[in-house]
C-alpha cells in the first residue's frame, strides 16, 4: 500500500502518542510505503522546527523518524490535472494531487 501522510499525522506521530504514532509503528513494520513530493518534504521539516523548538525532549529522535521517512520513501513529482486549488487550505493541495 502506498501512502500520503499528512503533516498532522506525521508531527503528532513524532511528538505525541495515539493513532499517528501507531501509524509509524506500521510504516516502520513495512505494513506500507510513504510517497513524498518535494514540497511536503519542505513542509513536514519547516512544521518540525516549529515544533521541536516547543518538545526539545522530542527533538533529536523526532529529526531521525524524518531523515528515515525521506530516506525510505519515493519521491514523486506532482503533476496538475487541474491546477485550481482544491482544498479549502491551500497548503493542503500538495497532499490531494
Amino acid at each position: 500500500m502506498k501512502v500520503v501522510l499528512d503533516t498532522n499525522v506525521l508531527m503528532s506521530g513524532i511528538f505525541w502518542s495515539g493513532t499517528p504514532c501507531k501509524i509509524l509503528e506500521h510504516w516502520a513494520d513495512g505494513k506500507f510505503h510513504i510517497l513524498l513530493s518535494i514540497d511536503i518534504i519542505s513542509e513536514y521539516q519547516r512544521v518540525f522546527e516549529i515544533l521541536g523548538k516547543k518538545h526539545p525532549d522530542s527533538s533529536q529522535s523526532g529529526s531521525s523518524i524524518i531523515s528515515a521517512i525521506i530516506a525510505g520513501s519515493s519521491i514523486v513529482e506532482i503533476k496538475l490535472k487541474n491546477p485550481q486549488q482544491i482544498s479549502s487550505d491551500p497548503d493542503d493541495d500538495k497532499f490531494t494531487h
